[in-house]
């Protein structure tokens, strides 16, 4: 994302300048701080997902011995059609993606999604109900 503000010199930021090296900052403190783990297939898969109007983005971790272990990230930038969705339907995309995208890990797992969206998770607990909607996706 940093890389698409910099090369559009035609919109300005406030404090560009400002902006940018704080990016940098907290991109550093996360790349040393932010170690990735392996995969233990006797542990239960953590799957957190979450959506913007920019585009969505997910992460695959494990708790292990009382501690989250982080396996891997992933984000997206939205399409021009993704931008046109509706809350909602980016929530769910963010959760379809990740499942396809983390699906070697996935694959006859049993694993725990974690969302913030109340009306996603009313989604996901009553398919039935809401056939067109995920039809409709």
């Amino acid at each position: 994302m940093l890389t698409r503000l910099e090369k559009r010199k035609k919109q300005q930021i406030p404090d560009e300048k400002n902006f940018v090296d704080c990016f940098k900052r907290v991109r550093d403190s996360i790349s040393k701080h932010c170690l990735l783990s392996s995969p233990d297939m006797r542990h239960p898969f953590i799957l957190t997902t979450d959506a913007s109007d920019i585009g969505i983005g997910f992460v695959l971790s494990q708790e292990i011995n009382g501690e989250e272990k982080v396996i891997a990230y992933f984000s997206k930038i939205h399409n021009a059609a993704q931008k046109n969705y509706s809350t909602t339907e980016q929530e769910l995309l963010a959760v379809i993606k990740s499942v396809e995208y983390f699906s070697y890990y996935l694959f006859c797992q049993k694993f725990i999604l974690n969302t913030d969206h109340k009306s996603l998770i009313y989604l996901l607990k009553n398919p039935r109900k809401n056939n067109e909607f995920l039809d409709g996706l």
